[in-house]
């Protein structure tokens, strides 16, 4: 594939400036590629490549959870990579009616109090998304791998069902309360 042969060769070029390298960009979560493909791609830049090498991802894609027909990501993949990979967006689960059920609106919270206790709540799904991935990876007995949040975010401009949670001022807790 012409893709990965000139990423192969841009890794290889610019070593001093590229620290890492990452296959496919949550492929396996929307079938873009089969966990079969994307090992076959994470094995030919394997073998290009000096760089810790990765496959970007949503956190149930890793985990095995329904989202993701109830399969992880496989051993044959998580054996290529040095570092998992993963995105979470909390708001994206919160309105779509998806598995991921959270309590985002915080009703119970008094109206002055709601956005900070939105934004806290957030911030708890994203570990215990996180917590879902380790312990996926930790039965595969990848307990060393490391998890870098590749992707994480809060919408700051209401769009489709998403209009009474997404806010630049949400945007702004949920970014403060991450880090």
């Amino acid at each position: 594939n012409a893709e990965v042969a000139r990423g192969i060769r841009l890794a290889s070029e610019f070593k001093d400036i590229v620290i890492a390298v990452s296959v496919g960009n949550e492929s396996v979560a929307f079938g873009n590629n089969t966990p079969e493909v994307m090992a076959g791609y994470l094995s030919t830049v394997r073998g290009g490549v000096t760089q810790p090498l990765t496959t970007n991802d949503v956190w149930d894609a890793y985990a095995g959870l329904p989202g993701n027909s109830g399969a992880g990501m496989p051993a044959f993949v998580t054996n290529l990579i040095d570092f998992a990979a993963v995105h979470t967006y909390p708001i994206l689960y919160a309105s779509s009616g998806y598995y991921d059920p959270w309590d985002s609106e915080q009703q119970a919270v008094p109206e002055a109090g709601r956005a900070a206790a939105m934004m806290d709540a957030a911030v708890e799904r994203v570990k215990v998304n996180y917590a879902a991935v380790r312990k996926y990876l930790d039965s595969q007995g990848h307990r060393d791998l490391p998890i870098v949040i590749g992707e994480a975010g809060w919408k700051a401009v209401p769009t489709g069902d998403l209009a009474t949670l997404a806010h630049p001022v949400n945007q702004k807790m949920f970014y403060d309360r991450l880090l």
